[in-house]
């Protein structure tokens, strides 16, 4: 199994959303499944079927988050120096043509990545290990 490299706060946020999911989100769904049940016939109930995908939804994203956690290689940044950029790097990104900066995000570890520099594409091939020019 491939390790999975992150920031200890990258980490955390993790934790935290596993814990919110199994902890408030999965009661409150199953709350919402026994309620709409009693709403009688199953087949045509709108509410007990978008309960049950909600419940779907979450517990996918339950053993996701379990799955990253258990594979996760907490990386300390504080430990990283020099002109190389590797993982957990603070980097800017300008644009030549237009001169507008851009701070990846590590949204990666959280699994998103929509419509922002993710932490992934800087790492993607000739771009990780790259060095300043000197």
């Amino acid at each position: 199994m491939d390790k999975f490299p992150m920031t200890a706060g990258g980490y955390s946020a993790l934790e935290e959303e596993l814990k919110r999911r199994q902890q408030i989100e999965r009661p409150r769904i199953i709350q919402a499944i026994a309620e709409a049940r009693t709403h009688g016939d199953l087949s045509e109930n709108a509410e007990y079927h978008a309960a049950k995908e909600a419940q779907s939804l979450n517990e996918g994203r339950i053993a996701e988050l379990e799955d990253k956690l258990s594979r996760a290689e907490v990386i300390d940044v504080s430990k990283l120096s020099g002109s190389t950029i590797k993982f957990g790097a603070t980097v800017t990104l300008v644009d030549e043509d237009t001169d507008e900066k851009k701070i990846p995000d590590r949204r990666r570890e959280r699994g998103r990545c929509e419509g922002r520099t993710c932490v992934d594409y800087l790492t993607d091939g000739a771009r990780l290990d790259w060095q300043e020019n000197r």
